[in-house]
């Protein structure tokens, strides 16, 4: 990947002179270089990640106030270029930035933390990867959250991140307000290199950039980059296309000691609010529980069916017999010779008996013929009574399929 340079020019050289950031800084932003390079890596907000909207809620009659502006304590670290004239890392440098907001704001911080360009450019190298090619903001996230970023010779972390909806002004203000620096990355357009106002252009886009919001109004935010302090105004936020990723992080170096940030929010609450912001990440999602499946319908038990059988081997071993289920009475017990002609034409016995024989001429090899009622079985090493026994097997299961097919 080539990383973009910018060649500032016009207000875009100087940004917003005069305003607070600069008091008091012996280095002025016209001093500062104005060959850029941007150096963001753009990626979509992953369908995982904490939305802020969705995790905080703020009690009724709740606003954000009209402005912020975290700048005037800030100005000695966000006024320093961190590298970002040479290499594509503004990402980190977004970043060092963050933390000069948060150690400056914090009373209890230890006091304004200043990231030197070496330090930078080598935490750029060591996450980003040798040589030039920028960085991918989720990537400098997690490892700020792992293993934390060094800058003023010590390690800075954050505890996670939420995405902020940029198209809602008072969504952003409010992670403005109560995180201290929210982190946004966008397409730089040509036509802002000469702007110290960056607002909705269809000027061709450069490249990807990071930047931290710092302070916003009713114009819209400010941003620091480059060591100096742009507006970027609600209308260029909310252009589509421009802004593709936008993270509130919390950070201790915010809360300080009294867990409590400068915005006087209690960052226990705050976290309890925003209960998935804990790791940074959102954890894997529990799955959901399959549904349980219906419970299949009981089959019907077969009624108990006696039946006659009645039959004869002739000179060459075939069995010829006849085997009738009979219902009978419910008190009748064994079978009923006088209902054989009564019951015979009740149940469609033939026909479940004719499915069988097919069955174990198939499976067994028993020969069964089946015609108007009449088993013939061929016994082979069988006695008549085996066969006999065999053809009351089929006969009860043929009249249970029977009884099935026919409703009963």
């Amino acid at each position: 990947m080539t990383v973009a340079q910018v060649n500032l020019n016009g207000p875009g050289a100087s940004g917003l002179v005069g305003e607070a950031h600069l008091k008091g800084v012996p280095l002025k932003a016209t001093q500062l270089p104005t060959q850029v390079k941007l150096g963001a890596r753009l990626a979509p907000i992953p369908e995982d990640c904490p939305r802020f909207a969705a995790h905080f809620q703020p009690a009724s009659g709740w606003a954000p106030p009209v402005a912020v502006d975290y700048t005037g304590k800030a100005a000695a670290s966000i006024s320093q270029m961190l590298g970002n004239a040479q290499y594509g890392c503004c990402v980190i440098s977004g970043k060092g930035h963050s933390v000069g907001i948060w150690t400056a704001n914090d009373n209890d911080s230890g006091g304004e933390v200043i990231a030197s360009e070496e330090e930078a450019v080598r935490e750029y190298h060591r996450i980003c990867g040798p040589g030039d090619n920028g960085c991918v903001i989720q990537e400098v996230l997690r490892e700020m959250r792992t293993g934390g970023l060094t800058f003023g010779g010590k390690k800075h972390h954050i505890a996670g991140w939420v995405a902020v909806d940029h198209t809602k002004p008072e969504l952003v203000k409010a992670a403005v307000h109560l995180f201290g620096a929210v982190t946004i990355g966008f397409n730089f357009p040509t036509d802002w290199s000469g702007r110290s106002v960056w607002d909705k252009t269809n000027s061709r886009n450069v490249g990807g950039h990071d930047v931290a919001i710092v302070r916003y109004d009713a114009r819209g935010v400010y941003v620091s980059s480059w060591g100096r302090i742009y507006l970027m105004t609600w209308a260029a936020l909310n252009q589509p296309g421009r802004v593709e990723e936008c993270y509130a992080l919390l950070s201790p170096d915010w809360t300080g000691n009294d867990k409590l940030a400068p915005s006087g929010v209690d960052v226990d609450a705050l976290a309890s609010a925003l209960s998935s912001l804990g790791q940074g990440d959102m954890p894997d999602p529990k799955p959901p529980t399959p549904p349980t499946p219906p419970t299949p319908p009981t089959p019907p038990t077969p009624a108990h069916v006696e039946f006659d059988i009645t039959g004869t081997t002739d000179e060459n071993g075939v069995f010829h017999g006849r085997a009738v289920p009979c219902e009978g009475d419910e008190e009748q017990e064994g079978p009923d010779p006088s209902g054989i002609d009564e019951c015979s034409t009740e149940l469609g016995s033939d026909v479940a008996a004719f499915w069988l024989a097919g069955w174990l001429r198939a499976v067994l090899g028993v020969h069964v013929e089946v015609q108007e009622g009449k088993l013939t079985v061929r016994r082979g090493k069988l006695t008549p009574e085996q066969w006999a026994a065999i053809v009351q097997l089929i006969a009860q299961v043929a009249a249970a399929i029977a009884q099935i097919l026919a409703g009963h």
